[in-house]
């Protein structure tokens, strides 16, 4: 039979024959009374530090001896030596056990039998098995926390924790408040950037429909090729539509209007003079439509459509100049 001591002891169960083997002695010794209560409130302060649960499983245990004096010697000893706290959380895993073994309870005061209602999850704030009374790191010999795993990046520990949650497997104590932390922390970040996301398209979309109806001109090393254009449609910051002189259609970016540096390339022109009337120089009418759908078909999801129609100013033949461009 393998001797433990406490201090090699790796598991509860463990834990509880050493302090057994400790209690025993300790009773049956030639001691007087004052000197054992010093001792075993000594014994069970370090066990709370250590491995609060296993006096639960040890008052089980020498609930079975014979000589209740034993026993109740122990409780006693226990009541003077912890916090009303803790004594309550020596009830709270009663119920928890006896809930989770589906225990039938008599209640002599209705004189109906029930079964007791299975817990779903550990009593709040009680320390796991293997843990010391406040106590975040285990007692027993096992792996270090993925969540302290610091050669591992804060993603790849998350994703770990997440595959053994969805496995079903036992996670610490210690990773189960980094995951919650971090997932919280992972949340707002993704929050934030989608809203920067939300306030970077706003602006480009501004942008755009006051692009509509500027004028360019389009520099070429080839002299036959310079022109003057103007924008007639900007579809989005990579779609823009320009008509230029002579009929001519071009299409280009954002960027390539104007941040342009080399040639060749667009460079924009503040032009003022011979504006038509009609369309007041855009050359075009745009008109736009939005229409959200309705729940019923995409299950919640709300989706905003939006529609555009672009057509040329009769007037100027959607150049905006009509001696200019035309």
């Amino acid at each position: 039979m393998t001797t433990y001591t406490l201090k090699n002891a790796r598991s509860t169960k463990e834990r509880v024959n050493v302090f057994k083997t400790y209690f025993d002695a300790l009773y049956s010794s030639s001691l007087n009374d004052e000197q054992k209560q010093v001792l075993l409130k000594s014994k069970i302060k370090e066990y709370i530090n250590i491995d609060f649960y296993s006096l639960y499983e040890f008052q089980l245990l020498v609930a079975k001896e014979r000589e209740n004096a034993k026993p109740l010697y122990f409780i006693r000893t226990f009541r003077k030596t912890a916090t009303e706290q803790q004594q309550r959380a020596i009830t709270e895993y009663m119920k928890y056990v006896v809930g989770s073994a589906n225990v039938m309870v008599h209640n002599q005061t209705t004189e109906q039998t029930a079964q007791q209602p299975r817990p779903s999850n550990w009593p709040d704030g009680l320390p796991f098995p293997g843990y010391g009374w406040g106590k975040f790191q285990s007692s027993d010999d096992v792996a270090v926390p993925v969540s302290m795993q610091y050669h591992l990046s804060e993603d790849e520990r998350y994703n770990i924790i997440s595959q053994y949650k969805k496995e079903s497997k036992k996670i610490s104590p210690d990773d189960q408040a980094w995951y919650t932390e971090y997932g919280y922390k992972k949340a707002t970040q993704k929050n934030t950037n989608q809203a920067n996301n939300l306030n970077s398209e706003s602006q480009m979309d501004r942008k755009l429909l006051n692009l509509v109806g500027k004028y360019f001109d389009y520099n070429s090393e080839d002299k036959l090729k310079c022109t003057i254009c103007k924008v007639i449609d900007a579809m989005n910051k990579d779609v823009i539509i320009l008509k230029c002189k002579y009929g001519v259609y071009k299409q280009a970016s954002y960027d390539e209007l104007f941040n342009n540096k080399g040639v060749p390339g667009y460079r924009y022109v503040n032009w003022v003079s011979n504006k038509c009337r009609v369309c007041n120089g855009k050359g075009v009418f745009i008109s736009t439509y939005k229409h959200t759908n309705d729940y019923e078909y995409t299950l919640g999801a709300k989706i905003t459509y939006t529609s555009r129609s672009v057509s040329t100013c009769n007037a100027c033949g959607g150049s905006g100049i009509k001696d200019i461009i035309d």
